[in-house]
């Protein structure tokens, strides 16, 4: 098992400094227990106005040595702040490690929420969109990066794993015993290296996610007998998220979204179901309202997502699940100048393939 994340949550950009310290001991620490420590994030509060989020730029280019080799979620805000779109593109394209959300909160946030996002995704390029979510509902505490902002009053950590390979092993051999230790004995191993090395620990974000080879398409499919969106797929998808909450989320102390995640751009199965022309972002969408974590690195067209009221009522339909399921979502869309069909190059992620909306 891989901890795809250690996030440390602080209370304030002048924390960013010690925080960083911390959270090298606190890596070296579970690294010590036998754990692979994948990245390493800090997390900061939401911001109140522009200026704090030229403070907060300025900051992290002045310890950039400081903070190397950490993923920052910086530029987090509600919908309603006044804060600066260009401000904040010329902020994330100077910090390459740098991540940004917005909470949409409820509808009066909708009108506002759709202008900065226009003005975003008009502004800046898909580098940058992989880098920013919108977040509906409330703020949650998740090591997961765009969606992370701190919401805690002392310095604390989270951690998010990559187990898709194991989760897929265990519903083979019909027993989901050995994961369920698995993830005791990391809970346990995590609250030692809390009290060894003073951090505070919030838990685990049993959320499964992928990373590329390390599919949740494949286990999705090998539970529906068929390929991804065919009948099927949502049923799969409730069954492994009631492993999550049932018989996974008792094991540990959990935080986070808690269900399945399917960052389409992040998954070779998705990416090829995508590549196929199978998968559409109403796809997407629609099993948001059952049972995934939000509609997440989806490419789709700059020419029709913005253009008309398109993205206003995506907005407006994850909102709307939000309020039915209760739960945050989260969004993360990719704008590109291409059409439904087309590939683009998504560096880090590879190619990635534009789908229908």
């Amino acid at each position: 098992m891989i901890i795809r994340s250690v996030t440390l949550h602080v209370d304030s950009v002048d924390s960013l400094s010690k925080g960083a310290r911390v959270l090298a001991d606190l890596s070296k620490a579970i690294a010590r227990k036998g754990y692979s420590v994948w990245s390493r994030r800090i997390s900061l509060p939401p911001i109140e106005d522009n200026r704090e989020l030229l403070e907060i730029c300025r900051a992290i280019a002045d310890l950039r040595r400081e903070l190397e080799g950490l993923y920052i979620s910086a530029f987090n805000f509600r919908a309603s702040t006044e804060i600066s779109i260009p401000d904040l593109v010329k902020c994330m394209k100077g910090i390459n490690t740098s991540f940004s959300s917005m909470l949409v909160k409820g509808e009066d946030d909708l009108e506002e929420g759709y202008k900065k996002l226009s003005d975003f995704y008009r502004s800046s390029e898909v580098d940058l969109h992989t880098r920013f979510a919108t977040i509906y509902g409330t703020w949650i505490l998740t090591p997961y990066f765009p969606a992370s902002a701190s919401i805690v009053s002392e310095t604390a950590f989270t951690v998010a794993l990559r187990y898709a390979r194991d989760f897929r092993d265990s519903l083979s051999k019909g027993s989901l015993k050995m994961l369920g230790e698995a993830i005791e004995n990391l809970n346990r191993d995590l609250e030692e290296s809390s009290g060894e090395t003073g951090v505070g620990y919030k838990g685990i974000d049993l959320s499964l996610s992928p990373w590329m080879e390390e599919s949740v398409g494949a286990v999705i499919e090998d539970l529906s007998g068929a390929e991804i969106p065919l009948p099927g797929t949502i049923a799969a998808i409730r069954k492994v998220n009631k492993i999550i909450s049932r018989d996974l989320v008792r094991r540990a102390r959990s935080t986070g979204f808690g269900e399945v995640m399917l960052p389409v751009e992040e998954d070779n199965v998705l990416k090829e179901r995508a590549r196929l022309g199978k998968i559409s972002l109403k796809d997407l969408i629609g099993y948001a309202a059952f049972c995934v974590a939000g509609v997440d690195m989806a490419v789709i067209p700059r020419s029709r997502v913005l253009s008309g009221k398109t993205l206003y009522n995506i907005m407006e339909d994850l909102l709307q699940i939000y309020q039915y399921k209760q739960r945050p979502i989260g969004m993360r869309i990719i704008v590109a100048d291409s059409l439904p069909g087309m590939a683009i190059n998504l560096g880090r992620f590879g190619v990635a393939s534009v789908i229908e909306i």
